[in-house]
């Protein structure tokens, strides 16, 4: 008995003498764990929050890869597009009829496509009827078209057509920048009115973006039309429709911010009229009254004013029909304020 009661006092004093000990031990397996569980949270919430910014960047790119193949197939109806060069796509300041800025290779590192487009000279364009001006025609079958030639085209086997004329003075244009460092090739050419009726659907059941954003139906048509108008023409009203008109390297705003379309732009603003051309917009109209700039769009005065004049005189809004919204033609007085509404050299 009384060597228990021993016992029990050293273990009292042992347990007292390290008390302190036991205490600032416990302390750290208390703190060591709780930082354990935070880190573990820190990791978990990490975790979670990657995962999450991930399935939203793939949401991303599946839709970018989406409107990508929607717009591919929108060009590819609209443009016959059958490969496209590779470039950089900017989603800011989107152009009417394309995405992105194209990659402009050197005129030489394609000279040998030249053999397969041979160049021509084509007949003269004599005669203008209203299906020329609706861009109710077929450049493929008519003898006064020239398809451009694949170096100088940004997309290749694009299929571009010009009026031979037009044709022409652009490759004598060409060569003369090609000579002073400077790369110009047709983005967009001669239209026809499906293919600006594709480009409008498109715009239309919200498929392809425009300035504003893709449009929706909660929108009148009103407002859907006036988003539309900011760069793409109503078909039968597109200069385009000509085969007068030429969209040189890249239909996006962006690419002419940058210092190679900056240098193209100064060029042609310098040059483009010795050789019969004019930048067709050059203001920034208030929606419903008119395009924005358009520093790729270029017009042959010597043709198209021939065109604008027999436009005034053969057509009026109530033939403007066949799309979604074409009823607003005539609300919008869509030839004044669209068709007619360009830079005073090109009238």
């Amino acid at each position: 008995m009384k060597s228990r009661i021993v016992h029990r006092i050293k273990i009292k004093k042992l347990i007292k003498k390290y008390e302190d000990h036991i205490k600032k031990g416990s302390l750290f397996v208390i703190l060591l764990f709780l930082a354990i569980v935070l880190y573990s949270t820190g990791v978990y919430w990490n975790f979670i929050y990657k995962g999450a910014h991930f399935q939203t960047l793939d949401r991303e790119n599946n839709k970018q890869q989406l409107d990508s193949e929607l717009l591919k197939k929108i060009q590819h109806s609209s443009f016959e597009v059958i490969e496209r060069d590779k470039g950089r796509v900017s989603n800011q300041n989107e152009g009417p009829e394309t995405i992105g800025e194209p990659e402009i290779l050197p005129l030489d590192e394609l000279e040998k496509l030249e053999q397969q487009d041979p160049e021509k000279t084509g007949e003269p364009t004599r005669e203008i009827t209203k299906n020329d001006l609706l861009g109710k025609i077929d450049p493929s079958t008519d003898s006064r078209f020239i398809r451009v030639p694949q170096k100088y085209l940004v997309y290749k086997n694009s299929g571009m057509y010009l009026r031979s004329e037009v044709w022409n003075a652009f490759h004598s244009m060409a060569k003369a920048a090609n000579h002073d460092g400077i790369d110009i090739r047709v983005a967009s050419g001669l239209r026809k009115f499906r293919q600006q009726k594709d480009i409008w659907q498109s715009k239309w059941d919200g498929i392809k973006k425009t300035q504003f954003g893709y449009l929706s139906d909660t929108m009148t048509d009103r407002e859907k039309v006036t988003s539309i108008l900011v760069y793409s023409a109503m078909p039968g009203t597109s200069r385009h429709h000509w085969g007068t008109e030429v969209d040189i390297n890249s239909v996006s705003p962006y690419y002419f911010t940058t210092d190679e379309g900056q240098k193209v732009f100064e060029w042609l603003k310098r040059n483009a009229h010795e050789y019969g051309f004019c930048q067709t917009y050059t203001k920034d109209n208030p929606v419903g009254e008119g395009y924005r700039t358009e520093p790729w769009h270029w017009s042959y005065v010597p043709l198209s004013r021939k065109f604008l004049e027999k436009y005034k005189q053969e057509i009026a809004n109530s033939d403007i029909q066949g799309f979604p919204g074409s009823g607003l033609a005539q609300e919008l007085n869509t030839i004044e304020n669209y068709v007619l509404n360009i830079d005073e050299s090109c009238k």
